[in-house]
């Protein structure tokens, strides 16, 4: 049995505007990576959907796990919605280069999972409040500092496109 811990609940970043949609899908999973979550399963779901418009709408779900003891593993969400999202050409360094425009919507999460064991449940209460509550504040700390790191870099990222 897993029981769930919320260390950050639902952070929404929106960048309405200019982005490179690929590179920025390549930056946030190199940080994932170089931080120990990224694994080639971590994609929940990728929907890319053509409109009306001409422009398209993407959607894209990734649970991005770090094993951090036996007992514990932190969870860091990302859903992530583009919608309006068409090709444009800028000019940048005396070259013109293709990025894309839209409304890049994203909300980022960060759990604490603990597996328990399925007997005991009586036990299980007094461990975790008498004997590991401190582990448990220190896991809590550390996945709370690492995801508002991830935000915070995530926003210097997009704000490099206004």
């Amino acid at each position: 049995m897993i029981k769930n811990i919320t260390v950050a609940p639902r952070t929404r970043v929106r960048h309405v505007g200019m982005l490179d949609v690929a590179e920025f899908y390549r930056w946030i999973q190199l940080w994932l990576d170089f931080n120990g979550y990224w694994a080639n399963t971590n994609e929940v779901q990728y929907i890319e959907t053509m409109l009306p418009d001409g422009s398209k709408k993407i959607e894209f779900n990734w649970e991005c796990r770090k094993k951090r003891s036996d007992d514990f593993t932190y969870l860091i969400t990302l859903e992530a919605i583009y919608v309006g999202v068409k090709n444009v050409e800028i000019q940048k360094d005396e070259k013109k280069i293709k990025i894309q425009k839209g409304d890049f919507d994203m909300n980022f999460s960060a759990i604490l999972e603990k597996k328990l064991p399925d007997n005991f449940p009586y036990f299980i209460e007094l461990y975790e409040r008498f004997i590991i509550r401190k582990r448990i504040e220190e896991y809590k700390l550390d996945l709370y500092g690492k995801f508002y790191s991830l935000i915070e870099e995530t926003k210097e990222f997009l704000d490099v496109y206004v």
